[in-house]
């Protein structure tokens, strides 16, 4: 079975809204890391995990990093669900590892800035690979309700009414409105 992002999240919310949730930070339950999930991923491959996805998105301001909104345990429950997924990750820690060698140390042990540097020479050597990797990341940072909390994003299911949009100011156009054509008439 081949699961793509948009399959995956739809089947969570209509799974999720199927089985009775209706609040937002219900609706994407499957997405909440498990308290207390036993873990099959071997330590080394954890921490390379967690550092490559805090450096894609780092802790900031008032903002958990990657791997302290669950993205550590959403990458185990993907790697699960899909042996596609897997070999995805598989893949990148050793793409990683190899990148590395010539530091003589591991991933996760580098600074901040080495482990960027990597980042980009693995999106260089490996674009396809690395933009999987970076898109996970994003996902697994994204679908977390606490996130959507901190950015000020509000889930309106398709089944309710969403948020009515402000009435337009012309005042805004105004300025583009006076400005002269920037393109010619085809007549």
């Amino acid at each position: 079975m081949n699961w793509t992002r948009r399959r995956f999240l739809n089947t969570s919310i209509t799974g999720s809204v199927a089985l009775g949730g209706g609040a937002a930070g219900e609706l994407i339950s499957t997405i909440q890391p498990l308290p207390g999930a036993a873990s099959d991923l071997p330590a080394t491959d954890r921490a390379l995990w967690i550092a490559a996805m805090d450096t894609i998105i780092p802790r900031g301001d008032s903002m958990p990093s990657a791997s302290e909104a669950g993205g550590i345990e959403y990458f185990e429950r993907l790697k699960t669900s899909s042996s596609d997924i897997a070999k995805d990750f598989a893949n990148f820690t050793e793409l990683l590892s190899r990148l590395t060698q010539a530091k003589g140390e591991a991933f996760q042990q580098l600074s901040p800035g080495d482990r960027v540097v990597i980042l980009q020479l693995a999106e260089k050597q490996e674009p396809v690979l690395f933009g999987k990797f970076r898109d996970y990341v994003y996902e697994s940072y994204y679908t977390q309700p606490q996130i959507w909390k901190l950015i000020g994003y509000q889930l309106y299911p398709t089944d309710h009414a969403g948020p009515h949009m402000k009435p337009l100011d012309d005042a805004i156009l105004e300025q583009v409105r006076s400005k002269p054509r920037f393109y010619r008439d085809n007549a």
